[in-house]
């Protein structure tokens, strides 16, 4: 789950480093705990830079380093792998069914229940 989340901020951060932690949340569908987590796990693997403004505690923008870009890079290969298995298996889910679906229409039709 991390891993996603890990892809999707890197990918939102390459796109707009200003992006607050809490417009991150609202972005991603996830609690601002969450993105504060990830962010402090993806500076301390060198994946992103937290910029800060003189006089300011809080990071103003993030940037993503070469590491962080690559590392989006086998997570996009590797997410788009997962997607693919789980297109995979809802369509052999989808296909039965239809077949559990086409039947039960056919039984039932033959018992004078259901119409086709």
């Amino acid at each position: 789950m991390h891993q996603e989340i890990h892809y999707h901020l890197l990918k939102l951060l390459e796109r707009q480093p200003s992006c607050s932690q809490r417009m991150l949340a609202r972005r991603l569908e996830i609690s601002l705990g969450k993105v504060n987590y990830c962010l402090k796990a993806l500076t301390d693997a060198g994946m992103v830079v937290a910029e800060t403004d003189a006089g300011l505690g809080k990071p103003r923008r993030y940037r993503v380093t070469a590491e962080g870009r690559q590392a989006r890079r086998v997570a996009a290969a590797a997410f788009l792998e997962h997607k693919t298995h789980e297109l995979e298996s809802l369509r052999r889910e989808i296909e039965r069914l239809k077949a559990e679906l086409g039947h039960d229409v056919d039984r039932g039709a033959e018992e004078g229940h259901v119409r086709r």
